[in-house]
């Protein structure tokens, strides 16, 4: 699932805007092992699930 937050409704003039997570496993791109994390906001292409 791609997830992505907006600044407004309509997506030819919205902005996105960052998404913070609290207490998550990244996988981020090209690393084998996850790293596990209290609160943050996960790297571009990066793979999360909730720990």
């Amino acid at each position: 699932m791609h997830v992505q937050a907006m600044d407004g409704p309509d997506p030819e003039r919205a902005r996105a805007v960052p998404i913070t997570w609290r207490r998550y496993r990244e996988w981020a791109h090209g690393v084998r092992e996850p790293g596990e994390h209290d609160a943050g906001v996960p790297g571009e292409r990066s793979v999360v699930e909730p720990a």
